[in-house]
Protein backbone atom coordinates (compact mmCIF):
# COMPACT_ATOMS: atom_id res chain seq x y z
CA UNK A 1 0.00 0.00 0.00
CA UNK A 2 1.31 3.41 -0.91
CA UNK A 3 1.69 5.98 1.85
CA UNK A 4 2.71 9.58 2.24
CA UNK A 5 1.21 13.05 2.27
CA UNK A 6 -0.60 14.53 -0.75
CA UNK A 7 1.68 15.77 -3.50
CA UNK A 8 0.34 19.33 -3.27
CA UNK A 9 -0.93 21.54 -0.44
CA UNK A 10 -4.57 22.71 -0.72
CA UNK A 11 -3.48 26.19 -1.83
CA UNK A 12 -1.53 24.93 -4.86
CA UNK A 13 -2.88 26.65 -8.04
CA UNK A 14 -4.91 24.23 -10.16
CA UNK A 15 -6.46 24.52 -13.62
CA UNK A 16 -9.24 22.49 -15.22
CA UNK A 17 -9.15 22.06 -19.01
CA UNK A 18 -11.81 19.85 -20.62
CA UNK A 19 -12.34 18.90 -24.25
CA UNK A 20 -15.99 19.83 -24.94
CA UNK A 21 -16.10 17.33 -27.82
CA UNK A 22 -15.43 14.39 -25.49
CA UNK A 23 -18.23 12.12 -24.34
CA UNK A 24 -20.09 13.96 -21.56
CA UNK A 25 -17.50 16.73 -21.92
CA UNK A 26 -19.61 19.76 -21.02
CA UNK A 27 -21.59 17.92 -18.36
CA UNK A 28 -18.41 16.61 -16.72
CA UNK A 29 -16.80 20.05 -16.92
CA UNK A 30 -19.56 21.63 -14.83
CA UNK A 31 -19.50 18.83 -12.29
CA UNK A 32 -15.72 18.79 -11.99
CA UNK A 33 -15.53 22.58 -11.70
CA UNK A 34 -18.05 22.51 -8.85
CA UNK A 35 -16.31 19.72 -6.95
CA UNK A 36 -12.77 20.98 -7.51
CA UNK A 37 -13.83 24.46 -6.43
CA UNK A 38 -14.65 23.00 -3.02
CA UNK A 39 -11.51 20.92 -2.51
CA UNK A 40 -8.55 22.60 -4.24
CA UNK A 41 -7.44 26.09 -5.21
CA UNK A 42 -9.05 26.13 -8.66
CA UNK A 43 -7.72 29.28 -10.33
CA UNK A 44 -8.84 28.53 -13.90
CA UNK A 45 -11.45 26.43 -15.71
CA UNK A 46 -11.62 26.25 -19.51
CA UNK A 47 -13.50 24.61 -22.37
CA UNK A 48 -11.14 25.18 -25.33
CA UNK A 49 -12.74 25.21 -28.76
CA UNK A 50 -9.83 23.47 -30.52
CA UNK A 51 -6.74 21.34 -29.78
CA UNK A 52 -4.58 24.35 -30.62
CA UNK A 53 -6.35 26.49 -28.01
CA UNK A 54 -5.99 23.72 -25.43
CA UNK A 55 -2.24 23.56 -25.97
CA UNK A 56 -2.02 27.36 -25.82
CA UNK A 57 -3.82 27.29 -22.46
CA UNK A 58 -1.46 24.63 -21.15
CA UNK A 59 1.59 26.63 -22.18
CA UNK A 60 0.05 29.58 -20.36
CA UNK A 61 -0.45 27.44 -17.25
CA UNK A 62 3.21 26.43 -17.31
CA UNK A 63 4.31 30.07 -17.69
CA UNK A 64 2.08 31.23 -14.81
CA UNK A 65 3.36 28.65 -12.34
CA UNK A 66 0.26 26.46 -12.11
CA UNK A 67 1.19 23.34 -10.12
CA UNK A 68 -1.32 20.84 -11.52
CA UNK A 69 -3.63 20.76 -14.50
CA UNK A 70 -6.71 18.56 -14.66
CA UNK A 71 -7.24 17.57 -18.30
CA UNK A 72 -10.55 16.01 -19.29
CA UNK A 73 -10.92 14.05 -22.51
CA UNK A 74 -9.90 10.87 -24.27
CA UNK A 75 -6.43 9.52 -24.97
CA UNK A 76 -5.91 11.86 -27.92
CA UNK A 77 -6.59 14.89 -25.70
CA UNK A 78 -4.23 13.59 -23.02
CA UNK A 79 -1.50 12.92 -25.58
CA UNK A 80 -1.71 16.50 -26.85
CA UNK A 81 -1.52 17.73 -23.26
CA UNK A 82 1.57 15.59 -22.64
CA UNK A 83 3.21 17.21 -25.67
CA UNK A 84 3.11 20.52 -23.79
CA UNK A 85 3.64 19.37 -20.20
CA UNK A 86 6.61 17.04 -20.84
CA UNK A 87 9.76 18.15 -19.06
CA UNK A 88 7.95 20.76 -16.94
CA UNK A 89 7.14 20.84 -13.21
CA UNK A 90 3.39 20.83 -13.89
CA UNK A 91 1.62 17.59 -12.92
CA UNK A 92 -1.09 16.17 -15.15
CA UNK A 93 -4.29 14.99 -13.45
CA UNK A 94 -6.48 12.86 -15.72
CA UNK A 95 -10.27 13.19 -16.02
CA UNK A 96 -11.08 10.21 -18.29
CA UNK A 97 -13.86 11.13 -20.74
CA UNK A 98 -12.95 8.99 -23.75
CA UNK A 99 -14.28 5.69 -25.04
CA UNK A 100 -11.29 3.48 -24.26
CA UNK A 101 -9.50 5.60 -21.62
CA UNK A 102 -6.36 3.52 -22.11
CA UNK A 103 -4.01 5.74 -20.09
CA UNK A 104 -6.49 5.98 -17.19
CA UNK A 105 -6.64 2.17 -17.10
CA UNK A 106 -2.86 2.01 -17.11
CA UNK A 107 -2.40 4.24 -14.05
CA UNK A 108 -5.27 2.61 -12.13
CA UNK A 109 -7.64 5.56 -11.89
CA UNK A 110 -10.81 4.71 -9.98
CA UNK A 111 -14.00 4.73 -12.09
CA UNK A 112 -16.10 6.47 -9.40
CA UNK A 113 -16.22 10.26 -9.55
CA UNK A 114 -15.67 11.07 -5.87
CA UNK A 115 -12.77 8.59 -5.73
CA UNK A 116 -11.26 10.23 -8.81
CA UNK A 117 -11.57 13.58 -7.04
CA UNK A 118 -9.50 12.21 -4.17
CA UNK A 119 -6.71 11.43 -6.65
CA UNK A 120 -6.62 15.10 -7.71
CA UNK A 121 -6.59 16.43 -4.15
CA UNK A 122 -4.67 13.70 -2.30
CA UNK A 123 -2.82 11.67 -4.94
CA UNK A 124 0.88 11.18 -5.42
CA UNK A 125 3.02 12.42 -8.32
CA UNK A 126 4.95 9.88 -10.35
CA UNK A 127 7.01 10.29 -13.50
CA UNK A 128 6.02 8.42 -16.66
CA UNK A 129 7.78 7.69 -19.92
CA UNK A 130 6.59 9.08 -23.23
CA UNK A 131 7.10 7.71 -26.69
CA UNK A 132 8.40 10.09 -29.35
CA UNK A 133 8.04 9.73 -33.11
CA UNK A 134 9.85 11.90 -35.69
CA UNK A 135 9.15 12.40 -39.39
CA UNK A 136 10.81 14.87 -41.77
CA UNK A 137 11.82 17.26 -39.01
CA UNK A 138 8.51 17.09 -37.13
CA UNK A 139 8.06 15.33 -33.80
CA UNK A 140 5.15 14.21 -31.65
CA UNK A 141 4.92 12.38 -28.35
CA UNK A 142 2.44 9.69 -27.35
CA UNK A 143 1.23 8.30 -24.05
CA UNK A 144 -0.07 4.93 -25.17
CA UNK A 145 0.44 3.76 -28.75
CA UNK A 146 1.52 4.73 -32.24
CA UNK A 147 0.24 2.39 -34.95
CA UNK A 148 0.03 1.92 -38.70
CA UNK A 149 -2.53 -0.07 -40.64
CA UNK A 150 -6.17 -0.72 -39.84
CA UNK A 151 -6.16 1.70 -36.91
CA UNK A 152 -5.60 4.71 -39.19
CA UNK A 153 -8.77 3.89 -41.14
CA UNK A 154 -10.52 3.13 -37.85
CA UNK A 155 -9.82 6.66 -36.62
CA UNK A 156 -11.58 8.08 -39.67
CA UNK A 157 -14.64 5.92 -39.04
CA UNK A 158 -14.79 6.46 -35.27
CA UNK A 159 -16.16 9.98 -35.39
CA UNK A 160 -16.95 11.83 -32.13
CA UNK A 161 -20.62 11.50 -33.02
CA UNK A 162 -20.34 7.70 -33.42
CA UNK A 163 -18.50 7.29 -30.12
CA UNK A 164 -20.94 9.50 -28.23
CA UNK A 165 -23.94 7.67 -29.69
CA UNK A 166 -22.71 4.06 -29.60
CA UNK A 167 -19.93 4.01 -26.99
CA UNK A 168 -17.87 0.78 -27.10
CA UNK A 169 -20.23 -0.67 -29.72
CA UNK A 170 -18.82 1.82 -32.24
CA UNK A 171 -15.47 -0.04 -32.23
CA UNK A 172 -16.49 -3.47 -33.59
CA UNK A 173 -18.80 -1.89 -36.15
CA UNK A 174 -16.04 0.39 -37.44
CA UNK A 175 -13.37 -2.33 -37.22
CA UNK A 176 -15.09 -4.54 -39.78
CA UNK A 177 -15.25 -1.72 -42.29
CA UNK A 178 -11.68 -0.56 -41.59
CA UNK A 179 -10.27 -4.08 -41.98
CA UNK A 180 -11.80 -4.58 -45.42
CA UNK A 181 -10.56 -1.16 -46.57
CA UNK A 182 -6.92 -1.54 -45.42
CA UNK A 183 -4.33 -3.21 -47.72
CA UNK A 184 -1.42 -5.27 -46.45
CA UNK A 185 1.74 -3.27 -45.62
CA UNK A 186 5.39 -4.33 -46.04
CA UNK A 187 7.16 -3.30 -42.84
CA UNK A 188 10.87 -2.99 -42.09
CA UNK A 189 12.00 -2.34 -38.52
CA UNK A 190 15.63 -1.34 -37.96
CA UNK A 191 16.73 -1.80 -34.34
CA UNK A 192 20.37 -0.96 -35.03
CA UNK A 193 21.87 -4.39 -34.35
CA UNK A 194 19.11 -6.32 -36.13
CA UNK A 195 16.26 -5.86 -38.58
CA UNK A 196 12.84 -7.42 -38.98
CA UNK A 197 10.83 -7.48 -42.22
CA UNK A 198 7.30 -8.79 -42.71
CA UNK A 199 3.81 -8.20 -44.09
CA UNK A 200 1.02 -7.05 -41.79
CA UNK A 201 -2.15 -5.02 -41.62
CA UNK A 202 -1.46 -3.63 -38.14
CA UNK A 203 1.77 -2.67 -36.37
CA UNK A 204 1.65 -1.44 -32.77
CA UNK A 205 4.28 0.56 -30.85
CA UNK A 206 3.21 0.70 -27.21
CA UNK A 207 4.68 2.94 -24.52
CA UNK A 208 2.72 1.82 -21.49
CA UNK A 209 1.15 -1.16 -19.85
CA UNK A 210 -2.21 -0.87 -21.59
CA UNK A 211 -2.59 -0.68 -25.38
CA UNK A 212 -6.39 -0.36 -25.80
CA UNK A 213 -8.69 0.13 -22.85
CA UNK A 214 -7.89 -2.71 -20.41
CA UNK A 215 -5.77 -4.76 -22.86
CA UNK A 216 -2.20 -5.15 -21.57
CA UNK A 217 0.80 -5.79 -23.84
CA UNK A 218 2.95 -7.76 -21.40
CA UNK A 219 3.04 -8.54 -17.72
CA UNK A 220 6.28 -6.64 -17.18
CA UNK A 221 5.38 -3.79 -19.55
CA UNK A 222 5.15 -0.38 -17.93
CA UNK A 223 5.10 3.29 -18.86
CA UNK A 224 7.91 3.70 -16.33
CA UNK A 225 10.39 1.06 -17.50
CA UNK A 226 12.17 3.02 -20.25
CA UNK A 227 11.14 0.65 -23.08
CA UNK A 228 8.78 0.56 -26.05
CA UNK A 229 6.90 -2.64 -26.95
CA UNK A 230 6.70 -3.38 -30.71
CA UNK A 231 4.48 -6.06 -32.24
CA UNK A 232 2.15 -6.82 -35.14
CA UNK A 233 -1.38 -8.21 -35.20
CA UNK A 234 -1.61 -10.85 -37.91
CA UNK A 235 0.01 -11.06 -41.33
CA UNK A 236 -1.08 -9.87 -44.78
CA UNK A 237 -4.47 -11.59 -44.73
CA UNK A 238 -7.40 -9.62 -43.31
CA UNK A 239 -8.51 -12.82 -41.61
CA UNK A 240 -5.10 -13.05 -39.95
CA UNK A 241 -5.62 -9.77 -38.14
CA UNK A 242 -9.24 -10.59 -37.37
CA UNK A 243 -8.15 -13.92 -35.90
CA UNK A 244 -5.35 -12.30 -33.84
CA UNK A 245 -7.75 -9.67 -32.51
CA UNK A 246 -10.31 -12.33 -31.62
CA UNK A 247 -7.64 -14.38 -29.87
CA UNK A 248 -6.69 -11.36 -27.77
CA UNK A 249 -10.28 -10.71 -26.73
CA UNK A 250 -10.86 -14.40 -25.96
CA UNK A 251 -7.67 -14.73 -23.90
CA UNK A 252 -5.82 -17.00 -26.32
CA UNK A 253 -2.11 -17.20 -27.18
CA UNK A 254 -0.41 -14.93 -29.67
CA UNK A 255 2.75 -16.53 -31.05
CA UNK A 256 5.93 -14.50 -30.55
CA UNK A 257 7.04 -15.19 -34.13
CA UNK A 258 3.72 -14.23 -35.66
CA UNK A 259 3.60 -11.03 -33.63
CA UNK A 260 7.27 -10.04 -34.29
CA UNK A 261 7.51 -8.90 -30.67
CA UNK A 262 10.44 -6.67 -29.59
CA UNK A 263 11.37 -4.35 -26.75
CA UNK A 264 13.41 -1.31 -27.82
CA UNK A 265 14.48 2.15 -26.72
CA UNK A 266 14.83 3.45 -30.29
CA UNK A 267 14.30 2.17 -33.83
CA UNK A 268 13.39 3.19 -37.38
CA UNK A 269 10.24 2.19 -39.24
CA UNK A 270 9.94 2.00 -43.04
CA UNK A 271 6.94 0.72 -44.96
CA UNK A 272 5.70 0.13 -48.48
CA UNK A 273 3.53 1.88 -49.29
CA UNK A 274 4.15 4.90 -47.09
CA UNK A 275 1.22 5.12 -44.67
CA UNK A 276 -0.01 7.58 -41.99
CA UNK A 277 0.44 6.92 -38.30
CA UNK A 278 -2.35 6.79 -35.74
CA UNK A 279 -0.96 8.35 -32.57
CA UNK A 280 -3.26 7.88 -29.58
CA UNK A 281 -6.26 8.25 -31.86
CA UNK A 282 -4.99 11.13 -34.00
CA UNK A 283 -3.79 10.61 -37.59
CA UNK A 284 -0.33 12.14 -38.08
CA UNK A 285 2.55 12.10 -40.63
CA UNK A 286 3.47 9.19 -42.90
CA UNK A 287 6.30 6.67 -42.79
CA UNK A 288 9.29 6.50 -42.76
CA UNK A 289 9.64 7.56 -39.12
CA UNK A 290 11.92 7.02 -36.15
CA UNK A 291 10.89 6.20 -32.59
CA UNK A 292 12.51 6.62 -29.23
CA UNK A 293 11.42 6.53 -25.59
CA UNK A 294 11.63 9.64 -23.39
CA UNK A 295 12.19 8.23 -19.89
CA UNK A 296 10.43 9.84 -16.93
CA UNK A 297 9.36 12.82 -19.04
CA UNK A 298 5.90 13.53 -17.61
CA UNK A 299 4.61 14.14 -14.08
CA UNK A 300 1.23 12.49 -13.45
CA UNK A 301 -1.05 12.37 -10.41
CA UNK A 302 -1.85 8.76 -9.50
CA UNK A 303 -3.91 7.16 -6.70
CA UNK A 304 -2.23 7.51 -3.33
CA UNK A 305 -3.44 4.12 -2.10
CA UNK A 306 -3.81 0.80 -3.83
CA UNK A 307 -7.32 0.04 -4.98
CA UNK A 308 -9.27 -2.47 -2.85
CA UNK A 309 -11.19 -4.22 -5.63
CA UNK A 310 -9.93 -6.15 -8.66
CA UNK A 311 -9.95 -4.71 -12.16
CA UNK A 312 -9.97 -7.02 -15.19
CA UNK A 313 -7.17 -6.86 -17.74
CA UNK A 314 -6.65 -8.70 -21.01
CA UNK A 315 -2.99 -9.47 -21.66
CA UNK A 316 -1.42 -9.91 -25.06
CA UNK A 317 1.97 -11.31 -24.02
CA UNK A 318 2.73 -13.04 -20.71
CA UNK A 319 6.20 -14.55 -20.19
CA UNK A 320 6.26 -17.84 -18.31
CA UNK A 321 8.94 -16.23 -16.18
CA UNK A 322 10.37 -12.68 -16.25
CA UNK A 323 12.38 -11.92 -19.38
CA UNK A 324 15.30 -9.54 -19.65
CA UNK A 325 14.93 -5.84 -20.36
CA UNK A 326 16.46 -6.12 -23.83
CA UNK A 327 14.77 -7.69 -26.83
CA UNK A 328 15.54 -11.44 -26.70
CA UNK A 329 18.23 -11.96 -29.34
CA UNK A 330 17.40 -15.64 -29.63
CA UNK A 331 13.95 -14.80 -31.02
CA UNK A 332 15.21 -12.96 -34.08
CA UNK A 333 18.14 -13.23 -36.41
CA UNK A 334 20.87 -10.64 -35.95
CA UNK A 335 21.81 -10.67 -39.61
CA UNK A 336 22.64 -7.22 -40.92
CA UNK A 337 20.49 -7.93 -43.95
CA UNK A 338 17.41 -8.29 -41.78
CA UNK A 339 15.49 -11.18 -40.31
CA UNK A 340 12.58 -12.86 -41.99
CA UNK A 341 10.33 -15.37 -40.33
CA UNK A 342 12.08 -18.24 -42.06
CA UNK A 343 15.47 -17.20 -40.64
CA UNK A 344 14.37 -17.08 -37.01
CA UNK A 345 15.67 -19.53 -34.46
CA UNK A 346 13.16 -21.12 -32.14
CA UNK A 347 12.82 -19.41 -28.73
CA UNK A 348 13.67 -21.41 -25.62
CA UNK A 349 10.69 -23.12 -24.01
CA UNK A 350 11.09 -21.14 -20.80
CA UNK A 351 10.48 -17.92 -22.79
CA UNK A 352 7.16 -19.09 -24.24
CA UNK A 353 4.51 -16.39 -24.25
CA UNK A 354 0.91 -16.89 -23.29
CA UNK A 355 -2.30 -14.89 -23.22
CA UNK A 356 -4.69 -15.05 -20.30
CA UNK A 357 -7.72 -13.14 -19.10
CA UNK A 358 -7.19 -12.31 -15.47
CA UNK A 359 -8.37 -10.00 -12.73
CA UNK A 360 -5.70 -8.20 -10.78
CA UNK A 361 -5.95 -6.13 -7.67
CA UNK A 362 -3.75 -3.13 -7.00
CA UNK A 363 -2.74 -0.21 -9.10
CA UNK A 364 -1.99 -0.96 -12.78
Amino acid sequence: MRAGPPAFPPEAPTWLVVNPQARRGRESFERAREWLGRTVNLTGAFLPVSPQEMQRLLRQAVAQGVRRVVVGGGDGTLSRAADVLQGTDVALAVLPLGTGNTFAWGIGLPPIFHEWLAVVSEGQVERFDLGEVQSAGRRKVFLNTATIGVSERLVELLTPEAKRRLGWLAWPLAFRRALSATPAIWVELDYGTERDRFWTRQLVVANGRTVAGPIVAARDASAQDGWLEVFSLGGPSPWGMARSTLHVLCGRKLGVFDSHYHKATAFALHSAPCVPLDIDGDVWETTPVTFRVLPQALKVLVPGLRERGPRPHFRLFIPAHPVGRRSPASWTSARSGGSDRGHRSRPPLHAALHVVDVAESGRH
